[in-house]
């Protein structure tokens, strides 16, 4: 399909609309979010006028969609919007307290594996002493690679959300 003008125009209009409502916004209120009066946005609404782009970023914030994603695509259908608003989100960076989930639960697995870690050894060191058998051997070295992969990917994990933190600021 060849976009045009007219069809930019015509997703804009119905996209602010259908979207406004959504957020159970009046017009007034809307615009009082962006600076602008009530008959700004009725004009944006019936596509008899265009946003300024410093107004078009405003309503992609308040709308959480991209200014491509409300120019270009029909967000009236629903999982045209929920696709928009999750492509905003990944866009805008993940959330704090998710992020903050994330670590705490590497925190947890890293005291977990130390502690099957040690008990791993304690078992093994006692079975040692006597002779043990080939295929008891075969699972004390799949435990040490299971192991070390683990503790080579939580390492990765945690690097990973160093670095989130770190683009966030």
């Amino acid at each position: 399909m060849e976009l045009t003008k007219n069809t930019i125009i015509n997703y804009l209009s119905s996209n602010i609309k259908c979207l406004r409502r959504k957020k159970g916004f009046s017009q007034e209120e809307l615009a009082q979010k962006i600076g602008l009066n009530r008959g700004n946005i009725a004009s944006y609404e019936n596509g008899t006028a265009e946003p300024k782009i410093c107004n078009l970023l405003k309503l992609s914030r308040i709308f959480e969609v991209s200014i491509i994603d409300l120019t270009m695509k029909d967000l009236q259908d629903e999982v045209n919007q929920i696709e928009a608003q999750l492509k905003y989100e990944n866009l805008n960076g993940p959330d704090p307290e998710q992020i903050a989930h994330f670590a705490e639960k590497a925190h947890m697995l890293a005291d977990y594996l130390e502690g099957l870690h040690k008990c791993y050894t304690y078992k093994k060191a006692k079975l040692e002493s006597s002779e043990v058998p080939d295929n008891v051997n075969f699972v004390f070295d799949f435990f040490d690679q299971a192991y070390d992969a683990a503790v080579n990917l939580l390492a990765e994990h945690r690097q990973l959300i160093n670095y989130i933190r770190c683009q966030d600021k």
